[in-house]
């Protein structure tokens, strides 16, 4: 105990109060700019000095400092933080990443999404699809994967499949075979086939790829179709992984 009071007894004099909820607001107030950067400095030393081994609530108290004050780089990677640590309760890192929804920073807005989206689920709405409408690109089709598997709407999953994002087809692929594995491959192997895509390869690699298409009864005829295709780079990286799938099979032959 005399240990963590000298820590609050530092951390006074650069105007932190540790009392949870006071951070909180400073870290929810669009207002929360430090005065000076010798404070900013003398802040963030004695932030960086809090041991290891003190309680929870100077934990949670050193992050929400941090991410309080605008002029830290990496708030986003602070943020990161806040969502994992067993330090700060569920309410309070949801309203955090709530807020940080509208955060200046575009990487912390795209980090608190990514992290509201891993945090919703039917029984604990954190996330609406209307405080995601301001998003773009692959942010704002992540977050369509989500509310299409969370509401069941299999059309619009299998529409993502056939996404131009590796990231965003993946996602969608691996949500709809959570529910149903061979719709997923069907659609999926559609997708490969049709020569009009333009994200042909692509689709193949995730076929390897994938921990639901990857075993040898489901990727080899899929393998063996693609190695006669008529688009080189779908046909040499056929051929590529048919090799390497000989190899790996001959090794474990001469193993036995």
């Amino acid at each position: 105990m005399i240990r963590q009071l000298r820590w609050f007894r530092k951390l006074a004099p650069v105007g932190c109060c540790f009392a949870l909820s006071s951070v909180l607001a400073a870290a929810q107030s669009s207002q929360a700019v430090v005065e000076t950067n010798q404070h900013n400095d003398s802040a963030r030393q004695a932030v960086a000095e809090i041991p290891a081994d003190v309680d929870a609530p100077v934990v949670a108290n050193k992050l929400l400092l941090e991410f309080s004050d605008r002029t830290v780089l990496a708030r986003a990677e602070v943020l990161k933080e806040i969502d994992a640590s067993p330090a700060i309760d569920h309410t309070t890192a949801v309203s955090i990443l709530q807020n940080s929804l509208h955060d200046e920073d575009p990487l912390v807005r795209e980090t608190a999404l990514r992290a509201l989206i891993r945090r919703d689920s039917t029984e604990d709405p954190v996330l609406s699809e209307a405080e995601v409408s301001s998003f773009q690109g692959e942010d704002a089709e992540l977050a369509k994967v989500h509310f299409a598997a969370k509401q069941g709407d299999r059309a619009t999953l299998r529409e993502l499949i056939t996404n131009g994002d590796a990231v965003v087809q993946e996602s969608a692929f691996d949500a709809l075979a959570t529910n149903d594995v061979a719709e997923a491959v069907q659609v999926l192997h559609a997708e490969l086939r049709d020569q009009r895509s333009l994200y042909r390869l692509q689709t193949l690699e995730l076929f390897v790829r994938s921990a639901y298409t990857n075993s040898s009864s489901e990727l080899l005829p899929v393998l063996q179709e693609a190695q006669e295709d008529k688009d080189p780079l779908v046909r040499d990286y056929a051929k590529q992984i048919l090799k390497e799938k000989k190899a790996e099979a001959a090794s474990s032959q001469e193993r036995a």
